[in-house]
């Protein structure tokens, strides 16, 4: 087992129900993972374990999700998290992210009720030149300001 973090792992950061495609990282997302497992871990340290329902994506998974196409997640810069300790809320790990100044690209409350996640970006090589600390909701198809 090829553990990125004291927490995650690789299979975990990596995993897809798409059982037709071949999730394997490239070099650059391999180099980036191990950084994003690593911003991931405060947020273990505070609120208990955490379910990686999305990592690693390969462009086609990407695509076939009908992610983004410039995803972080396709350069292994990007983990969604849900909480799987029982009362934990996302909204509650994006207001402790925030408040605790911790550093990241983008931390976004998703979803809402059965169906939510923390989505966790670190910045996308060629893209981003440092942290945007963009804290952002989306519901209803809409991104906003997250407002704690």
């Amino acid at each position: 087992m090829q553990m990125l973090s004291p927490h995650f792992t690789l299979a975990e950061c990596r995993h897809t129900a798409h059982a037709n495609i071949d999730n394997t990282p490239d070099a650059v997302a391999l180099a980036h993972l191990p950084l994003t497992a690593m911003a991931a871990e405060p947020f273990r340290a505070q609120f208990g374990p955490l379910f990686v329902s999305s990592g690693y994506r390969c462009p086609r998974l990407n695509a076939a999700i009908g992610g983004v196409h410039d995803s972080a997640h396709i350069y292994g810069c990007a983990l969604d998290l849900v909480p799987l300790t029982p009362g934990v809320t996302v909204t509650q790990m994006v207001a402790w992210g925030v408040a605790n100044g911790l550093i990241f690209d983008q931390l976004i409350d998703e979803g809402a009720g059965e169906v939510a996640w923390m989505h966790l970006g670190i910045c996308r090589p060629g893209f981003e030149l440092t942290p945007r600390l963009e804290a952002l909701v989306y519901r209803n198809g809409v991104y906003s300001q997250f407002n704690p």
